[in-house]
């Protein structure tokens, strides 16, 4: 592939074949006479100079050959020159045409393997509580037993792990922070269309302060959030995030899906 041109050096090696050609055009444009080439060349004969010293330059140049060489070696270095530009010129079209082919393509490849990808499903266990004492302190907590997930997706995924966390208040954080993984038993498989579960114990639990229980209790002030991380059927990795949050349904609490941007990303 013939590389990019450099600027300088192209304009320079232009410019001084313009100017020679240029000097080269106005000492052969100024001819002498006959009757001057006489006069000058008895001059020169009386001062001891040569004769030829009343040729004009291109006079000279076709008369010498090695001025004649030198002087077709400089046209010919021109039209080398001209070819080149030409051919770079093409070389760069036929580039940006196979870019945009290749592009195309892969356009096209992206998109019909995002429609044989998993569609990850997901189902989440009641929240649960609880408490300890070690004879000082008590100490409460929250969790979730069980997930279950499914895949709605045309091809068949295969679940890794799940990570996951909680957060407390009146406000969730803008972004996610897993404190938990668990990973999915050797050999899971989501199968694809189906409606089968792939179930999943979570062994971490949210350690609570004092008196966050019974504002949860009311709802409205805890959100669970979590990502599944599975292989598709190219041996790619993904993750597909959720969110959940614990609210006040009007006839006692339940969890209600947060579809917050940050929280439900894919991969």
């Amino acid at each position: 592939m013939l590389r990019r041109l450099n600027p300088e050096i192209s304009l320079g090696a232009l410019l001084a074949t313009i100017f020679w050609i240029g000097v080269l055009g106005w000492q052969s444009s100024y001819s002498l006479t006959e009757i001057e080439k006489q006069e000058c060349q008895e001059t020169a004969k009386k001062n001891g100079r040569k004769a030829e010293d009343c040729k004009t330059l291109w006079e000279k140049t076709t008369s010498d050959p090695v001025a004649l060489f030198t002087f077709v070696l400089a046209i010919s270095t021109i039209g080398l020159w001209g070819a080149t530009v030409f051919l770079y010129r093409a070389g760069e079209r036929q580039i940006a045409v196979a870019r945009t082919a290749a592009n195309a393509a892969d356009l096209s490849a992206r998109a019909a393997i995002a429609l044989e990808l998993p569609i990850i499903r997901i189902e989440i266990d009641t929240l649960g509580h609880g408490e300890s004492f070690d004879g000082t302190t008590r100490t409460e907590s929250c969790y979730i037993n069980l997930v279950q997930v499914t895949n709605r997706g045309a091809k068949k995924a295969f679940p890794k792990e799940i990570i996951y966390g909680w957060a407390v208040g009146d406000a969730r954080p803008d972004e996610p922070a897993y404190e938990h993984l668990d990973k999915f038993p050797h050999n899971s498989i989501l199968d694809a269309n189906s409606q089968n579960l792939v179930s999943q114990r979570l062994t971490g639990v949210h350690i609570l302060n004092a008196g966050e229980w019974s504002k949860i209790c009311r709802g409205n002030y805890l959100w669970f959030y979590c990502a599944i991380i599975y292989e598709d059927f190219m041996e790619e990795t993904h993750s597909h995030g959720f969110c959940w949050r614990w609210t006040n349904i009007g006839m006692g609490v339940a969890w209600r899906e947060d579809r917050a941007p940050a929280y439900n990303r894919k991969t």
